[in-house]
């Protein structure tokens, strides 16, 4: 599973090569590993009320769509969810902390870094991006 703090990091530092290597092998684990305590998407299986990355959100599918929608490679999809959570999701905190869905954040247009990751890794997951939180 690709660890989505580490393809933030490495598209920062622009290192297209190690990002390929890590997408690579993170499709052959899923495709040589399936893990029965896993969604199809790779995330636990949990109720979807439950899930803070409510990645099959209607408006969260929508925006990582319309995002992602005329691109072309792994890596423009990944620069365009990123550059959204990070340029158009202004920093702020709700009353409720780090357990806000990644809807409520796309809806209020703000969140702090938990949430923002959260939201990051919902999109990724929207638009069949391989992601997980770090485990």
């Amino acid at each position: 599973m690709i660890d989505y703090q580490r393809l933030i990091f490495l598209l920062q530092m622009k290192n297209i090569e190690e990002l390929q290597e890590v997408c690579r092998k993170s499709v052959e684990e899923r495709v040589t590993k399936g893990n029965q305590s896993r969604d199809s998407r790779g995330g636990r299986k949990v109720n979807s009320d439950q899930r803070l990355a409510d990645y099959d959100n209607p408006l969260v599918r929508k925006a990582a769509e319309r995002l992602t929608g005329n691109t072309n490679t792994v890596l423009e999809k990944l620069d365009r969810l990123f550059h959204y959570v990070r340029d158009d999701i202004k920093v702020g905190f709700t009353q409720d902390g780090d357990l806000v869905k990644a809807s409520t954040t796309t809806r209020l247009g703000k969140g702090q870094c938990n949430t923002k990751g959260t939201l990051l890794l919902a999109l990724c997951k929207a638009v069949d991006l391989p992601a997980s939180t770090f485990r």
